[in-house]
């Protein structure tokens, strides 16, 4: 989901982002015990003018590694996997300078879009 917040101090927006934080999807997996189930984007704007996001992607999983998931589990990671899918692609398309970048992909894909297409975005 979503959620909006002002925030005027660099107090505000650390106990805004550490909220956040804290409403990430986790559950244990074959690779640790608090595997991250959903993705998160932190989209700030500055009272001075610009914006910076902040994005943390749940981690993709190989077949091997979700040997001992249960249903729920094996369709988070194969939705973890085709939403990183996409951006894999967004990215590769834009390196290669294709006439096509597939941001209607996935939900993250589309979000993501302004942070991907910006001259002065960076990805790190």
């Amino acid at each position: 989901g979503t959620t909006v917040c002002d925030v005027s101090t660099t107090t505000e927006l650390h106990q805004a982002l550490v909220r956040a934080a804290g409403q990430r999807e986790t559950a244990a997996t074959g690779m640790n015990a608090t595997s991250s189930r959903s993705h998160a984007v932190y989209d700030v704007t500055l009272p001075e003018g610009g914006s910076f996001m902040m994005i943390d992607l749940a981690g993709n999983e190989a077949n091997a590694e979700t040997a001992g998931h249960d249903k729920e589990q094996m369709a988070e990671a194969a939705e973890i996997n085709a939403s990183l899918m996409a951006v894999n692609s967004c990215l590769r398309a834009r390196a290669t300078h294709a006439s096509h970048v597939p941001y209607r992909d996935s939900t993250l894909t589309r979000v993501l879009r302004d942070a991907l297409t910006q001259p002065e975005s960076q990805v790190a």
